[in-house]
């Protein structure tokens, strides 16, 4: 039977590649050029192997996700301008009582009675 040290925690101890330093300035992230001079900046340390694979991947993914943004800004821009331009209005908002089915008064009825 093995005996094991006291005090040893079980596996082997790796060493972590590391992340970025602590001293690495924000960048903004305000529009798609931005996004993709941080990431080429993160592919060529990952390649010199300055970066911890799985924060390149964490990095990658977060920059999809704010690449994704800004496609969806861009869309309800566009679909706010178009809607403009036709004159539409935004759906007014559903209320309670027509949410569980219950009958709610019509405009007719909301106008006060003037043959009284």
């Amino acid at each position: 039977m093995m005996e094991f040290e006291p005090g040893v925690a079980g596996g082997i101890q790796r060493t972590r590649k590391p992340g970025l330093p602590p001293n690495t300035p924000d960048v903004p992230l305000t529009d798609s050029g931005e996004v993709s001079t941080m990431l080429a900046d993160c592919i060529n340390r990952l390649r010199r192997g300055e970066l911890d694979p799985r924060v390149a991947n964490s990095i990658g993914y977060l920059a999809a996700v704010q690449l994704r943004c800004f496609d969806q800004a861009l869309l309800h821009e566009r679909v706010t301008n178009v809607e403009n331009t036709l004159g539409l209005t935004q759906p007014r908002p559903i209320i309670h009582a027509q949410a569980v089915g219950e009958e709610t008064p019509t405009d007719e009825s909301r106008k006060p009675n003037k043959e009284s």
